[in-house]
């Protein structure tokens, strides 16, 4: 049958507008040139369109005349609005084998972000233009990876920095207040496997070379395990209330008092 032709391609072919309506209600079918699209629209003052999935059903999908769309309901809040009433609400993005997929964040055509999973590590990716470009990758056991001059920042003026930049490893307090390390028992600090210095709770503070303790403090000074070597320096610049014990190029051993006093040690 057609309808404005005498040559109908179709079982129905109807050539110019449609419309199904009550009078009141209802919806026009039609066409861009411009766009070279088809084009689907309602026929109501009010301009929002339905799709439901039987006639007396609910409706599934909802568009309203400002172009909002709502999926499980017809208020919309923001541009693509997903409810469910029941269970949880999902967006699933399936991509091929072997292929990404992805969620993108642009700004006036420019893409700036994206998030989503690199096929080619299984990770799940912050990035830039695509997944290929991390920003921070999480594998499937949890595992965060900042790539190398990535910087983890901490405070109102990104006052702590955590990062690696290709060669080393960095905790940087750049902003207000002091770096403070804490723990609610001992503290250590390793160099590899070795202990390098421990804080012992309302205790000592040690080091040590070789994972053996050489040095800590006690609570009436200070204990040195093995020989106590002192670097020749010229005679030192007096500190008031202080005595310093130290060695010269003449091979003596020499303590200065606070008042600048310079006093040979003398083994006999």
């Amino acid at each position: 049958m057609g309808i404005g032709t005498t040559t109908p391609t179709k079982a129905f072919d109807a050539r110019g507008e449609g419309r199904v309506w009550n009078g009141a209600n209802g919806c026009e079918l039609s066409y861009s040139t411009s766009n070279t699209s088809a084009i689907y629209g309602s026929a109501n003052t009010s301009g929002n369109i339905e799709f439901r999935t039987d006639t007396g059903a609910t409706a599934k999908m909802f568009i309203t005349n400002a172009g909002s769309i709502g999926i499980g309901t017809t208020s919309p809040l923001d541009l693509v609005h997903i409810k469910s009433s029941s269970n949880d609400a999902r967006i699933l993005l399936d991509g091929h084998t072997n292929f990404d997929a992805e969620l993108k964040f642009a700004e006036n055509g420019t893409v700036k972000y994206t998030i989503g999973n690199d096929s080619a590590t299984d990770n799940f990716v912050i990035g830039t233009a695509n997944v290929d470009n991390p920003l921070v990758n999480i594998n499937s056991s949890g595992t965060i990876n900042i790539p190398d001059n990535g910087h983890l920042t901490f405070g109102g003026s990104s006052d702590l920095h955590i990062y690696h930049d290709g060669a080393n490893s960095y905790i940087d307090e750049t902003g207000q207040g002091d770096l403070i390390i804490k723990g609610s028992d001992d503290v250590y600090i390793f160099a590899g496997s070795d202990i390098a210095i421990n804080c012992n709770d309302n205790s000592e503070v040690s080091l040590w070379y070789n994972n053996v303790k050489k040095a800590e403090t006690t609570a009436d000074g200070f204990k040195c395990t093995g020989a106590l070597r002192l670097t020749e320096i010229s005679t030192p610049t007096a500190t008031a209330d202080h005595g310093k014990i130290y060695t010269k190029s003449d091979n003596k051993l020499y303590f200065q008092d606070g008042a600048g006093t310079e006093h040979e040690i003398a083994f006999v």
